[in-house]
């Protein structure tokens, strides 16, 4: 392979190179780029079976300091011609490719990746403006942070910079990539680094979406609820092209379609307002019904997901709630099942009679086991932007608990004088209507402040908020945006005044 790269060369660039490298560092390039070739034929062919073989002779071929500096020289010297400049990224592209799949069979130690990620820090800056690199180094990040729970400075690092110029490469993104690549960058905290990076990538790649909607077959369709049902971010134009595809009357015939069709009522619903358009989730809701019975084996936690996203939707008809009763004996335990069976003891009245025989009769007597299920199911994710909202209120000298559990739901904050629940809402909780025709310009905090406090928030912080405020508490909820500025403080000195 690499006999045919430098065959690209000019005669004269050819021997300079041979002058400048040695034989030892070239053989070692050589057999790096022969190794990797046959890595690519294998993952077109899906043939990756033995990974901790795979990575022993990744280690083997890996590029040490000195070869650093020798492809450094190539790339500033020599690498003149576009196919071996592109050829080298895709090589270090798939290289990544190979750490992903070792990282998530777990055989990858926290402290090689350490090793790796320094030695990626030095040769980042010659890979950034490569697409097939860029878009496997997010999603080698966001495994990183998945398994080990955070990044280290290192991997910050490359974050922070590639992200600067990520967004020049979202425009070429096909449908397969741009919704899982707008879910990765969501899940590592981008916005962090900056508020408007963030929200430049995610309207970015919200404008993109717009762009492909037609183009989206039903199989790619699940992946948008990984990026606009999750984050929330839309524009008028998706938002008719959901509720054109909800009104379809689409025949599931396979896994794949039954996913895509329950992540589209969840996408739906979690950016629209269901009440405005529950006549048709009845029918889409029905279509999917049909066909539970004959996924349920292999897709039980998509099914059991959908039972409780229509739950979140106040959609308490009689035909739903009798189909999930005929499988619910047949699902493993989960939060999800003892969710769905706590709330329907909540909301039993809202139910038919047939239905509310059902709930007294299975469910009532075990009211208090899913409750502590649900309190004994907390999330380990670290929430950063509490931590800043924390230290206002103890250098405010405050009266409050932290993280604690008011019926099934555990609040970020509570204050008991006032009987005050404050949350703290990441983009997550927001439904966002963004025109995705330009950036999102930072010009003061009150414009900002303004176009932020409009958003309304989604389907699952909704059902939260109104679920507590029937529990007699006051309910506030905290903007990501607010917190970063520190007339915060005023205002929530206000709030707290105005409710003694």
């Amino acid at each position: 392979m690499i006999n045919k790269l430098l065959c690209k060369f000019s005669n004269s660039a050819f021997k300079l190179l041979q002058n400048k490298v040695q034989t030892q560092e070239l053989n070692k390039i050589k057999d790096f780029c022969q190794f990797f070739e046959e890595i690519q034929t294998y993952s077109k062919e899906k043939k990756f079976i033995n990974f901790e073989e795979k990575l022993n002779e990744m280690q083997k071929f890996d590029i040490d300091q000195n070869n650093l500096q020798t492809l450094q020289w190539m790339y500033q010297n020599v690498f003149d011609h576009r196919l071996l400049n592109d050829t080298f990224n895709n090589l270090l592209g798939s290289q990544i490719i190979l750490f992903i799949k070792g990282i998530n069979n777990n055989i990858i130690s926290r402290e090689y990746l350490n090793s790796y990620v320094s030695y990626l820090n030095n040769y980042h800056i010659i890979m950034q403006f490569n697409i097939f690199y860029t878009i496997n180094l997010v999603q080698f990040l966001y495994s990183i942070q998945k398994k080990f729970g955070s990044l280290n400075q290192g991997e910050q690092k490359i974050l922070h910079n590639v992200c600067e110029n990520y967004q020049y490469f979202i425009q070429h993104l096909s449908p397969n990539y741009v919704c899982p690549q707008s879910y990765y960058l969501s899940q590592i905290n981008l916005s962090f680094y900056s508020i408007k990076l963030f929200l430049n990538i995610q309207i970015q790649f919200t404008k993109r979406i717009s762009e492909l909607l037609e183009g989206f077959n039903e199989n790619q369709l699940k992946s948008i609820y990984y990026s606009i049902g999750k984050e929330g971010f839309y524009t008028n134009k998706i938002k008719d092209f959901l509720l054109r595809k909800i009104n379809e009357n689409y025949e599931i015939k396979s896994e794949d379609q039954l996913i895509s069709q329950i992540n589209l009522f969840l996408c739906v619903t979690n950016i629209l307002n269901s009440t405005e358009i529950q006549s048709q989730l009845l029918k889409k809701i029905q279509n999917i019904l049909k066909v539970q019975d004959q996924f349920l084996e292999i897709r039980k936690s998509y099914i059991v997901s959908f039972y409780q996203q229509i739950l979140r939707c106040d959609i308490y008809d009689e035909f739903i709630w009798n189909k999930y009763f005929q499988i619910e004996s047949k699902i493993q335990d989960s939060y999800r099942k003892n969710f769905i069976s706590y709330n329907l003891i909540q909301f039993k009245s809202k139910l038919s009679k047939s239905c509310q025989a059902y709930v007294e009769q299975n469910f009532e007597s075990n009211k208090e086991i899913y409750l502590q299920k649900l309190i004994d199911n907390r999330s380990s994710s670290s929430k950063h932007m509490e931590k800043r909202i924390q230290q206002l209120f103890d250098d405010l000298q405050l009266d409050y608990q932290k993280n604690i559990y008011i019926d099934q739901f555990e609040v970020d904050f509570y204050f008991p004088k006032q009987n005050l629940i404050i949350e703290i809402c990441g983009p997550i909780h927001y439904a966002f209507n963004i025109d995705a025709t330009e950036g999102v310009p930072l010009k003061t905090h009150n414009s900002d402040q303004e176009l932020f406090l409009q958003q309304s928030l989604n389907q699952t912080s909704q059902f939260k908020k109104k679920y507590l405020e029937n529990l007699g508490y006051k309910v506030y909820y905290l903007n990501f945006f607010d917190q970063r500025h520190k007339n915060t403080q005023l205002q929530i000195l206000e709030y707290l005044s105005s409710l003694k």
